[in-house]
């Protein structure tokens, strides 16, 4: 019973302060494998919906330094100094057709690239950007999420190509001339 109670004096216990490699080692060890690997899909998802995020906000940012050209109903044509590629995306229930300025230059090219870009409304392929976005969040380890994209993407852009030349006026030569 008397070596159960020593004086503090007979102790010779030095008070040492953690270094960062104590830290790093009392996680590790306090973590399984099975939650690291958990935690690290977490931070790949979290990385991955920080860009979608930044993605949002760059299209809003090219939305309002667009300049608006006419207004149909829910559709919002735009040009902008800001892009090079005429693309349709959907916001909060609103339609948007943000074109390049310079394709004002030519009344054909014009009528064209909007007759396109309105038929990705039509066909609700800016719905499914939407949903891309959200399963590449949830899925992002999954490159068959990538290549589903992918691939519906070169669908919906051969659809609309083929609906263009199909109600309009304009000829497969004419309407390649102007995708180029």
């Amino acid at each position: 019973a008397s070596k159960l109670f020593t004086s503090s004096n007979n102790l010779n216990v030095q008070p040492t302060l953690p270094t960062k490699k104590n830290i790093f080692e009392e996680v590790i060890n306090f973590l399984s494998w099975l939650e690291w690997l958990g935690l690290c899909i977490f931070l790949g998802f979290i990385v991955v919906s920080v860009r979608s995020i930044l993605e949002f906000q760059r299209l809003l940012k090219v939305i309002r330094a667009s300049t608006i050209y006419r207004r149909i109903g829910s559709l919002t044509i735009a040009v902008s100094d800001n892009v090079t590629v005429p693309f349709a995306t959907l916001l909060l229930s609103k339609a948007w057709i943000i074109l390049p300025l310079d394709i004002l230059n030519s009344q054909k090219d014009f009528k064209t690239v909007v007759q396109h870009e309105i038929q990705h409304h039509r066909q609700k392929d800016t719905h499914w950007a939407l949903f891309f976005e959200i399963v590449q969040c949830l899925f992002y380890l999954n490159p068959a999420v990538y290549l589903w994209k992918n691939k519906i993407i070169e669908l919906q852009e051969l659809a609309c190509d083929e609906s263009v030349i199909g109600q309009s006026k304009i000829s497969a030569h004419e309407y390649a001339s102007c995708l180029l």
